[in-house]
């Protein structure tokens, strides 16, 4: 298995967090910890990363579509048909 590492300044980390979460906002999940106390509440919800975790995990996914989308091109490129590759006539 492969690492990529990516080196940001830690001037420009707190700003690189917020430009994930402002164009990708955190998924949130129920709170794992809670405990229903039997009044009818509903469960509360969290985030399901924290800052720098969800900017990790958005650039995996991102490399992740990426590769899906390149290997789609690949398949639609060859089975692009323009009648000038006709070789019949």
């Amino acid at each position: 298995m492969a690492t990529f590492t990516f080196t940001i300044s830690d001037e420009k980390v707190q700003r690189v967090i917020a430009a994930m979460k402002g164009l990708h906002p955190i998924p949130r999940i129920p709170d794992p910890d809670w405990v229903n106390p039997g009044d009818g509440s509903e469960r509360p919800k969290v985030d399901e990363y924290t800052g720098p975790q969800w900017a990790k995990e958005r650039v995996r996914r991102w490399i992740r579509d990426e590769v899906a989308r390149y290997e789609k091109k690949l398949l639609v490129d060859a089975i692009a048909y323009s009648p000038e590759d006709d070789l019949v006539g």
